[in-house]
């Protein structure tokens, strides 16, 4: 499972599914632009995290006129598409053009509708999830807390149910893996939940991050864990979902000894940063009782 969640990680998220379900089977020529242009935007991505933004531009540039001018192949014009849109998105959302991020994460999330639609493949279902991740995060930069809790948790809720909650282009998918199945679903529920806890943590108000625990809370009883990545998920959920932050050293302590060699990368931050937000409350609580 670790192994696995690295892999997935560390290589651009589904990239490599991606990248076996749809480009191997192609001729050769296909393939190796696919690479290209994929390689060609991640270095450009890779940019952007060390704020070398002109760098990046010109990377982007560069791969962008890489593109065939002409393709009679619907799915593989998509699929070249989509190595772009994410990537350039985030560009946009690093230097402040929040409108064209979010036009270009939108683009993603549609491009990946019609692919799924023209092969009758589920995994772009995947890509879809993070980009409207990527929408609440958008949501977040402007200040619109309510919006982007609210699309996280509804993301949560479709992962764990499968089922569609009211999401466009979010319904129903299965895998023939399940295993690999089940590391996605725990990747893309990590990554959401890290995500908010971290940004929701900041404000002065934790209003917003006791709703969005509370909402974890309620939705669990929906989750029944297959595997053995699942089973330590459920438990880190339950663990943080506590009623009014009340996680105690001990209890993660027994968490973290129990699972250690199956916790995700950024677990023990994330409970350790729950923790202190619990003892902080405690200490507040009980100077205003002392004081009334």
């Amino acid at each position: 499972m670790q192994k696995n969640i690295s892999s997935i990680i560390n290589d651009d998220l589904f990239t490599g599914i991606y990248t076996r379900e749809f480009i191997n089977t192609r001729s050769l020529d296909d393939t190796a632009l696919y690479n290209s242009l994929e390689n060609t935007f991640f270095d450009a991505f890779s940019l952007i995290k060390e704020n070398r933004m002109q760098e990046s531009i010109s990377q982007f540039e560069y791969g962008e006129k890489m593109f065939p001018r002409e393709s009679k192949d619907e799915t593989f014009k998509l699929i070249l598409k989509d190595t772009l849109y994410p990537k350039k998105a985030y560009w946009y959302y690093k230097t402040g053009n929040i409108k064209l991020a979010g036009y270009l994460t939108l683009k993603s999330i549609v491009t990946n509708q019609k692919i799924k639609e023209l092969t009758k493949v589920d995994l772009p279902v995947f890509i879809q999830i993070q980009q409207y991740q990527n929408i609440a995060r958008i949501g977040f930069r402007t200040n619109h807390f309510s919006e982007g809790i609210m699309l996280n948790c509804k993301l949560l809720l479709f992962i764990i149910t499968k089922k569609n909650v009211g999401i466009k282009y979010l319904s129903e998918f299965a895998f023939d893996d399940k295993k690999e199945e089940s590391v996605l679903k725990c990747t893309m529920m990590y990554q959401i939940v890290y995500d908010t806890v971290k940004i929701l943590s900041r404000l002065k108000n934790k209003r917003y991050l006791r709703s969005f625990l509370d909402f974890i809370s309620n939705i669990l009883v929906q989750f029944v864990p297959e595997y053995e990545g699942e089973y330590v998920l459920k438990d880190f959920l339950e663990l943080i979902s506590k009623p009014g932050f009340e996680i105690h050293q001990e209890e993660t302590d027994h968490f973290i000894g129990k699972n250690q060699e199956a916790l995700f990368p950024g677990t023990i931050s994330i409970l350790n940063l729950i923790r202190k937000l619990y003892e902080n409350e405690k200490v507040v609580s009980e100077i205003t009782d002392y004081k009334n």
